[in-house]
């Protein structure tokens, strides 16, 4: 829910059902350095990105199966716990490297 009223907000964008999943199209109101973005079944990506990056944000999908609300806790916790290791918020986070599958 909270992925289709964030993609709602972003205004007519270009959809698409993927396996269980909706793939909003939001190349034109994205920010630099985010390539994609998942909030439940709904994976928010720039064009250029969608096909290299589906596999990764489908293991974002199945994380918000396991945890539900709770992954929008978890994240930045796992970001906050990958800082203070010394590591990188982002590619030292636990979500993140499940995704990349290491």
């Amino acid at each position: 829910l909270i992925g289709l009223v964030t993609a709602l907000a972003c205004g007519p964008l270009s959809w698409s059902w993927h396996d269980g999943t909706v793939e909003v199209d939001v190349t034109r109101l994205w920010w630099p350095g985010i390539a994609a973005a998942t909030l439940g079944h709904v994976i928010l990506y720039r064009t250029a990105t969608r096909g290299r990056l589906r596999a990764h944000e489908r293991v974002h999908v199945l994380q918000c199966d396991l945890l539900g609300p709770l992954v929008l806790v978890a994240y930045p916790i796992a970001s906050l716990v990958a800082r203070l290791r010394g590591g990188d918020p982002y590619r030292d986070n636990a979500f993140e490297r499940w995704a990349r599958g290491e």
